[in-house]
């Protein structure tokens, strides 16, 4: 069973609805999905990508906006994230950036575990933590092994 920790350093994005200008149809995620996916791929040269059922553990920390002030930011600081851009959109983006880099198609995902958090810092982040799951039945005791190694690698 394989598995793959990467940590993204930069703000998470949410996918975009795809626009119609002048009868022509342009994606505006382009640029930011582009960007992920070669750091992505610079880390994971040499590795070959998941193949079968995966579990996904994706933490989302988005910067307390610029706008508040210094007592709140520090308030905010790991707090949960309960607003805009939704959770959807964010696996969105990274489930076509990351298409064919850390696994062949998103289908394989069969369970995803995902959170999002304030930082204070100027930049977020978003940490990806996928694991190959066996390909028997649903064993829940695995998934939940998966988890708590998931917040242990967190905590150091």
């Amino acid at each position: 069973m394989s598995s793959y920790l990467i940590r993204i350093p930069y703000t998470p994005k949410a996918k975009k609805a795809v626009r119609v200008c002048f009868n022509r149809a342009y994606n505006p995620s382009v640029y930011g999905m582009r960007r992920t996916r070669e750091y992505v791929a610079e880390q994971m040269k040499d590795k070959p990508p998941l193949t079968g059922p995966l579990l996904a553990i994706v933490h989302y920390r988005l910067p307390v906006p610029p706008s508040a002030k210094a007592y709140k930011k520090r308030n905010l600081h790991l707090t949960h994230h309960h607003q805009r851009p939704d959770g959807d959109n964010l696996e969105k983006f990274l489930n076509d950036a990351l298409q064919g880099l850390m696994y062949t198609d998103d289908c394989q995902i069969s369970w995803i575990l995902r959170s999002k958090t304030f930082i204070n810092a100027r930049e977020g982040e978003t940490i990806l933590h996928f694991r190959e799951l066996k390909s028997d039945k649903v064993n829940y005791e695995e998934i939940m092994e998966a988890i708590q190694d998931h917040i242990e690698i967190m905590e150091q």
